[in-house]
């Protein structure tokens, strides 16, 4: 996710693990260090059964410095809801911001003989951020039992981090050389890591390996993959739109294995050559984040037929039908076909139910269903949001 203003691979860096034992349990035996954690709630949506609870903790800040990491969290949180998909689906979220008060200032820097007293003793190596007292942090998160996200902010200019689903660490950096605090888009980046199972989608130049070539096996994550087939490929019903094709280098190597576009998402770079900040891509959004903020929240989509079976039909009209996840006025559906090697667009259709009586034109082909919606939600600040929602299906005619 490297740059140019950045050397090296961690420059979005918030530090991810593992959270599935680690937010649905209280720990017992954990010896704290510090004084039990002040809670804030800073956005309440919902009970967690159809929420997401995203908790934001601070490493390396002392009671002086709780100022700081309070308009750093302010800020951190406000540009995570400035991005699609999180700004349409904020009220989604509740947001829980926990007090912990460092002795020391900073974090541990072994190469630097740098060694502070932080709650979760968190230390910096070559641009990882790693946390030792994992204890500490278990018990402090579990004063939030239904956590689903995990933020930790570390109080270090240092550029580092590392990432496993779904904690996040960064540090609280600006870009070198600039007083852009570029830490809110890295945390952006690896939620995508974290609740989209995103991958990295740079090259091996970001380890300073260019000319590696991937031989593993096909990747889980939604935007990389080793299949060069149109037709099957992950992000099939995306190709054509905004810019998705099929794009050599992923996962840090530059052979082998592809990702959806060429240079326009924030998985593979975080800012254009200009400095802006870049969005998540088509296939990141739709396949990857907005699926899973929605079964986390508890929001589930059905087809009939069901996506991927075979289509017998000797009539002129075929019937598909999804369940929304939510109540939608309208629906634009765009219908696709493969055929001769490529995906071409067939037609648009605007419809205000949850079905679509389908006149293939052709038999023995694939055809892609892929249908948007926009409902409206008002959040509990009484603001009417107008949030997407999106799901797809491929069918077979035979």
């Amino acid at each position: 996710m490297c740059q140019k203003k950045c050397p090296q691979k961690f420059l979005a860096v918030f530090f991810v693990i593992a959270l599935l034992f680690l937010s649905r349990k209280n720990v017992n035996g954990g010896v704290l260090v510090f004084e039990s954690p002040e809670v804030e709630v800073l956005q309440w949506s919902g009970e967690s059964e159809t929420t997401l609870d995203l908790v934001i903790l601070g490493e390396g800040y002392t009671e002086a410095e709780l100022p700081v990491y309070a308009t750093d969290v302010i800020d951190l949180v406000q540009h995570l809801f400035s991005v699609s998909p999180f700004f349409e689906n904020q009220f989604l979220f509740n947001v829980f911001k926990i007090n912990v008060v460092s002795a020391d200032s900073g974090i541990d820097v072994p190469s630097q003989e740098i060694y502070v007293d932080t709650p979760f003793d968190a230390e910096y190596q070559q641009n990882v951020i790693l946390i030792k007292h994992w204890e500490n942090l278990i018990e402090a998160v579990s004063k939030i039992p239904a956590t689903d996200v995990v933020m930790v902010l570390a109080n270090t200019p240092l550029w580092g981090g590392a990432g496993n689903p779904r904690t996040v660490i960064s540090c609280n950096c600006s870009s070198p050389g600039t007083n852009d605090r570029i830490y809110k888009h890295m945390m952006v980046h690896e939620l995508g890591h974290a609740l989209g199972l995103l991958a990295d989608e740079y090259d091996g130049t970001i380890w300073g390996t260019p000319g590696n070539i991937y031989d593993g096996q096909e990747p889980s994550n939604v935007n990389s993959t080793i299949e060069i087939d149109p037709v099957l490929i992950k992000w099939w019903e995306h190709l054509g739109y905004e810019g998705v094709d099929i794009f050599e280098g992923a996962l840090s190597f530059d052979f082998g294995v592809y990702r959806p576009t060429q240079s326009s998402c924030l998985m593979r770079i975080l800012t254009d050559s200009k400095g802006n900040y870049l969005p998540f891509c088509r296939v990141c959004r739709e396949d990857g984040l907005i699926p899973r903020i929605s079964a986390l929240a508890s929001f589930h989509t059905s087809w009939n037929p069901v996506p991927t079976e075979i289509i017998t039909s000797g009539k002129t009209q075929i019937t598909i039908s999804w369940k929304p996840v939510h109540d939608i006025s309208s629906y634009d559906i765009d219908i696709s076909v493969y055929t001769n090697g490529s995906w071409i667009y067939v037609e648009r259709y605007t419809t205000e139910f949850p079905f679509l009586l389908f006149s293939p034109p052709e038999k023995s082909v694939y055809y892609s269903v892929f249908i948007r919606g926009v409902w409206n939600i008002t959040n509990p600040y009484g603001e009417v949001l107008n949030s997407p929602w999106s799901s797809s299906a491929l069918f077979y005619v035979k």
